[in-house]
């Protein structure tokens, strides 16, 4: 082989290789980082001069009066927007680089309980249930997460306990008693930061959590709260036991028959849903996310929501489901997504409750204090979304024609909060394409 070849042939190899490395880090950057400005604008600029077109993803028809008023709110620079509304029809009245994946914060919460509603219905309760099993007199007590689980309830059981053993006082001095708890691999979802963990809203997601495993912030080892006041309780009582704590999964291995010595339900879901959403409650998003899936491994359960939206015919070209409250900064969504969420809901046979789970602007949840003096009040119900540099809004706005449903996500956008209210202004009173 002469040198001419040789010389060709490591040029071309050179090319593909860089062409790889080059197509690996940019899928790199869409994939998981591109939450820094920099990467934001890299990305909207290729995606600008390419075939694909983020404003107008199926060549659907705009309001281009009510999209060119639009605009000049938010200019000089829109990159760092995604707005997307449409009619009650389905027709796209508003879309700016609605296609854009991008961090949702707590919108991911409609996501959740939509999903939720869906799987588990409006009937649906959490229990917590203490059981004596006849076989070995044990006592277990196992939970599924309820929110609203309190020491007055961790009361409760121990009285109902004692009641039980008093029968067996003559036989035994001594019983055991087990409370089964999840894998504490499956507390935290793998990306939810160490500062956040420690907060009240990061708290760790278990079954049986006292107080949503929070007080002043997290509890971060919420068997050992658990324990100490069941040993208290049990105590003042005058009952020995020793306490054990085996994992979830062997609960079911158990064949032998048990007894049920009481239950204590949660909230109805029409509680549980209003917990997650208007007040924007992340414990209770993840533990609807692990019973809509039942799995409380957390990526098998993403997994199992993205099924999901895609069998129901959302758009979810860019989304990544990593967590159900919307706190990891993994998760990916678009506006225009979002807001057909929500436009399928509406059509769902329990889209009522459904919408009232939401906050309302000036008048319930999060939005309570915003745009209070504004004609937004009480005429757009939805969910917020607030993470460092994120500012999301997600919901259903109350117009001269009709509901419009809204998706609005910014990140690092200047006034984003004065800006959304005068988005919302504009799309509510206009009547140029409706």
């Amino acid at each position: 082989m002469n040198i001419y070849k040789k010389g060709r042939i490591l040029r071309v190899s050179i090319l593909l290789i860089s062409t790889t490395l080059i197509s690996i880090v940019f899928f790199l950057i869409c994939r998981n980082n591109y939450h820094d400005s920099f990467k934001y604008n890299l990305i909207s600029r290729f995606l600008s001069n390419s075939k694909f077109n983020i404003d107008n993803p199926s060549n659907e028809f705009i309001c281009q009066e009510l999209q060119q008023k639009i605009n000049n709110i938010i200019n000089p620079n829109k990159s760092p927007w995604s707005i997307t509304a449409l009619d009650s029809k389905g027709n796209t009245l508003v879309s700016i680089n609605s296609t854009f994946p991008r961090i949702p914060a707590s919108n991911q919460k409609l996501i959740t309980t939509a999903y939720s509603l869906d799987k588990l219905g409006p009937n649906f309760r959490l229990k917590t249930t203490l059981y004596h099993n006849k076989y070995n007199d044990i006592y277990e007590l196992i939970g599924e997460g309820d929110p609203d689980l309190s020491p007055i309830h961790i009361k409760q059981f121990s009285s109902s306990f004692y009641e039980h053993v008093m029968k067996y006082r003559e036989k035994y001095s001594s019983y055991q008693f087990y409370l089964y708890e999840e894998n504490p691999l499956h507390w935290w979802p793998k990306d939810w930061g160490l500062v956040d963990r420690k907060e009240a809203y990061g708290a760790p997601i278990t079954r049986l959590a006292l107080t949503s495993n929070a007080t002043n912030g997290a509890v971060l080892r919420p068997k050992e709260r658990l324990l100490k006041l069941f040993k208290n309780y049990n105590s003042l009582l005058g009952v020995d036991t020793s306490f054990s704590f085996p994992r979830q999964d062997r609960f079911r291995r158990f064949l032998q028959p048990r007894t049920k010595l009481k239950v204590i339900y949660s909230a109805p879901m029409r509680a549980l849903l209003s917990l997650a959403n208007s007040e924007s409650h992340n414990f209770t998003s993840e533990v609807l996310l692990r019973h809509a899936s039942q799995n409380w491994n957390v990526e098998q359960s993403s997994l199992k929501l993205e099924h999901w939206l895609k069998n129901k015919g959302i758009p979810t070209k860019g989304f990544v489901v990593t967590d159900g409250s919307g706190l990891s900064r993994a998760n990916r969504v678009t506006s225009y997504g979002l807001a057909h969420l929500l436009l399928k809901m509406n059509n769902h046979r329990f889209s009522k409750l459904y919408r009232s789970s939401m906050a309302i602007i000036g008048v319930r949840g999060t939005l309570s204090g915003m745009y209070v003096n504004s004609e937004l009040k009480n005429r757009f119900t939805g969910k917020t979304g607030t993470l460092t540099g994120i500012r999301s809004l997600t919901g259903i706005l109350d117009t001269i024609n009709g509901n419009i449903f809204v998706s609005i996500i910014s990140y690092n956008a200047i006034e984003p909060e004065k800006k959304i209210e005068s988005i919302l202004s504009e799309i509510r009173i206009a009547n140029y394409c409706m």
